[in-house]
Parts: structure tokens; C-alpha cells; sequence
């Protein structure tokens, strides 16, 4: 068993969360990226793939929803195109049916713009903690939160999570005879990830409960292998499906 007490990977008493508020436009219709110079070749009944980027102003980052075509003309053929957005850009790929070269002369992409508004930091720590431990700072940077409630939410949970030394184990390893005899044996075959497993220790009297999130599987001679990396069970939960309260989405559940 890999155990560590009060582990500088999780033993964090100030969390500083990084968001990004950003703003989305009123329509659909925003050039997110257009064909200025040049024209796209597409191969006689052939395929042209590209990635463009969503184009933003002083490097600013920008997304993008409800992604679509226009303005498509073309200076000789005639091929179809269809869009594949991704977060800060869009795959393209254009069809072209005809036994002709077709050469893109104009093509924008269009959609709900959405700009990053730059970045605003939230922050919680545990005093306590500090003053016992040193200070230990965790900054997590979310672009996909864009508002201070949000990232303070997250910044309190961490703390709560984090803040206090424990003991934890990060791996476990059984070991049993190839012919497939003992209970290790079973536990190595059955469990896997996303099971729950209860690990009990005597020379550390550590025991705690804990998710397996990775495995590993090897042969050593006659030995069956398995390494299981673990993270511990949460002591509560802010999320619980189906239980009035706790399950619906946009509650907050205090600590």
C-alpha cells in the first residue's frame, strides 16, 4: 500500500479559484471566422478537411454556440460542406461529388459568439490550518466557470476538503497464484474501476473507504499482479441523484 499523512498533493488550507466571466451574443449571426485571401481546393470526388479557429480581437478567447455556414460561393466546381463545432473553433470538411477541381472562394462561419472577459479570482482558507501546517496554496484555473458564486462554491468545498491533515493511501497492490486460488485472487478478477473498496491497515491503524479510479494488471513469474490507484470516498456529499434536496441542479448544499 502507497500512504502518505498530510501529503503535500493533498493537503491544501488556501485555494485561490481562477474564473472567467465571458459574455454570449444576442444572435446567431456573428463572423466567427471568415475566408479572407486565397481559395480552398477540393479534390474532384474528394474530401478537404481544416480547422478554424474562432477569431477574437487582442487575443481574447473565444467560443462559440449554434455554429453554422453561410456565404458559401465558389470560384470554379461546386462542393457541400458541413460544420463540426468545438469549443474554440470548428471543423470543416467539404464534399465534393463532381469529377471537377472545386475551389472555395468565400466561406464564414457564423454563431452565438461567446468572448472570455478576462479572469477574477475568488479565494478561501482555512486559518487554523495555516497557522499549524504553513501556508499551502492550490490555484485552479476554470475556464468554464464565469461567475464569482460558482467559483467561490468550489474554493469553500476545497478547503473543507483539503484543509485538515490525514492519512491516505494513493495505491494498492494484491498479489495471488496464477491458478486462481485465495481471496485476493477473487478481489482481482471481480473489482474495477468506479468499485468502492474498504482498505484496512494495522501498522498505520490506518482504514477508510475509497473509489478505484485506475488499474493495473501484470504476470510475474507464477504471481498475478494488480495494482489498484484509489481516491478516497468524499465524508459527504453535495450531490446525491435522486434525493429531494440534494439532487436537483442549481442547489447549493452549505458545509
Amino acid at each position: 500500500m502507497t500512504y502518505s499523512y498530510a501529503g503535500a498533493d493533498h493537503l491544501k488550507n488556501e485555494i485561490i479559484v481562477i474564473a472567467h466571466p465571458r459574455t454570449i451574443s444576442a444572435t446567431n449571426t456573428e463572423i466567427l471566422w471568415q475566408l479572407a485571401d486565397g481559395v480552398i481546393r477540393v479534390p474532384a470526388n474528394g474530401t478537404r478537411e481544416m480547422f478554424v479557429k474562432y477569431e477574437g480581437v487582442d487575443s481574447v478567447r473565444v467560443g462559440a454556440k449554434e455554429v453554422s455556414i453561410t456565404d458559401l460561393t465558389f470560384e470554379q466546381g461546386s462542393a457541400s460542406v458541413t460544420v463540426d463545432a468545438k469549443a474554440n473553433g470548428a471543423e470543416l470538411l467539404f464534399t465534393n461529388t463532381t469529377g471537377t477541381d472545386a475551389l472555395v472562394k468565400t466561406c464564414i462561419v457564423r454563431g452565438r459568439k461567446i468572448v472570455d472577459r478576462g479572469v477574477i479570482e475568488v479565494k478561501a482558507s482555512d486559518g487554523e490550518s495555516i497557522s499549524f501546517y504553513g501556508r499551502r496554496t492550490l490555484r485552479l484555473n476554470l475556464p468554464s466557470v464565469d461567475n464569482l458564486d460558482d467559483a467561490q462554491y468550489i474554493a469553500d468545498f476545497e478547503v473543507e476538503w483539503r484543509g485538515q491533515p490525514r492519512g491516505l493511501a494513493t495505491s494498492v497492490t494484491l498479489k495471488s497464484h496464477i491458478g486462481g486460488t485465495g481471496d485476493h485472487h477473487v478481489h482481482q478478477i471481480s473489482k474495477t474501476i468506479g468499485d468502492r473498496v474498504t482498505i484496512s491497515e494495522t501498522h498505520t491503524e490506518h482504514s477508510a473507504t475509497y473509489l478505484i479510479v485506475g488499474e493495473s494488471h501484470q504476470i510475474e513469474g507464477k504471481l498475478y499482479v494488480t495494482t489498484w490507484y484509489l481516491e478516497p470516498e468524499l465524508d459527504y456529499a453535495p450531490l446525491l441523484l435522486g434525493v429531494t434536496g440534494r439532487g436537483e441542479i442549481g442547489n447549493r448544499i452549505g458545509f
